[in-house]
């Protein structure tokens, strides 16, 4: 599904004032993948690795260009970098040049992922926002709500089209399902016994329906679901069958140890849509 009928699904009720911004700064790279952007627009212009912009009715300019002052735009500022990569079928792993990057926030508007799979951005500050990406050979995706509050980066792994089959509950009777990955991952301050991913458990809040699928470590060359009820050695887990919602709630719990869905980088929401797998992370510490 496009970026543009995404925006035109999930749309959020907003200010025109409050969406994001992009110039031509260009050539910055996105900080690394989990650390903070720590930058402004005097420090790391924004940039894209798309054509020159065009602009459509209402002045919202998509791609590179010196504008900024669009139907779109509004500070305060903060930083958002994205690193975006792909995983086929067999295993392999590599960045993911040309996906496009919208926001919930701001119809029209969109990023294109340079050689490296990188972008980088403007949000308004404090404005939570909805990140979608898409590619022509990769399954549509919603990443997890972001407060904005501060300066963000993200790294997210887009799953190509020949893991659709792959995923469990994606396609239900010739159709494809809302799904929700959430990505394990260890703090790097943390230590024993909080220093691995075995034995989380996920719940969806107030949807005791909900299915999640953990899946082994080699995952997606073996599609073993290793466990329904707490994680074993692999980090993905695949949430199905929520019925009745549109966003959502996840809760973590590892004995001893926090499983943080809040962070400065995730509001907690994760938003659900038919046909496109929502991606967060949940940070196990002490």
């Amino acid at each position: 599904m496009p970026v543009k009928a995404l925006l035109a699904t999930i749309l959020v009720a907003v200010s025109v004032a409050a969406c994001s911004t992009n110039d031509s700064g260009g050539g910055g790279a996105a900080a690394a993948a989990g650390s903070d952007a720590g930058s402004d627009a005097a420090t790391a212009p924004p940039h894209d690795g798309g054509p020159a912009s065009t602009a459509d009715a209402s002045g919202v300019v998509s791609g590179d260009a010196a504008t900024r002052e669009t139907a779109c735009t509004s500070g305060p500022f903060v930083g958002y970098g994205a690193t975006i990569a792909r995983v086929s079928a067999n295993g392999t792993l590599g960045p993911l040049p040309g996906a496009q990057i919208g926001f919930s926030t701001c119809a029209g508007f969109e990023l294109t992922t340079d050689a490296n799979g990188q972008a980088t951005t403007q949000l308004t500050q404090g404005l939570a926002v909805t990140p979608l990406y898409e590619s022509t050979t990769a399954i549509s995706a919603l990443g997890a709500e972001i407060p904005a509050s501060t300066n963000v980066t993200t790294a997210v792994t887009l799953l190509d089209n020949d893991t659709t089959t792959l995923v469990p509950g994606f396609v239900i009777d010739g159709g494809e399902a809302a799904v929700i990955e959430v990505v394990l991952a260890v703090d790097a301050a943390a230590t024993a016994p909080c220093d691995t991913t075995t034995g989380v458990t996920l719940t969806v809040t107030g949807h005791p329906e909900a299915t999640v699928s953990y899946m082994a470590a080699a995952w997606p060359t073996d599609t073993t679901v290793a466990s329904t009820t707490a994680s074993t050695d692999g980090t993905r887990a695949f949430i199905s069958g929520v019925v009745g919602a549109t966003k959502v709630q996840i809760a973590g719990t590892l004995s001893g140890c926090a499983v943080a869905l809040v962070t400065a980088s995730q509001t907690g929401n994760f938003p659900l849509l038919a046909g496109v797998i929502t991606i967060g992370t949940a940070t196990i510490t002490n």
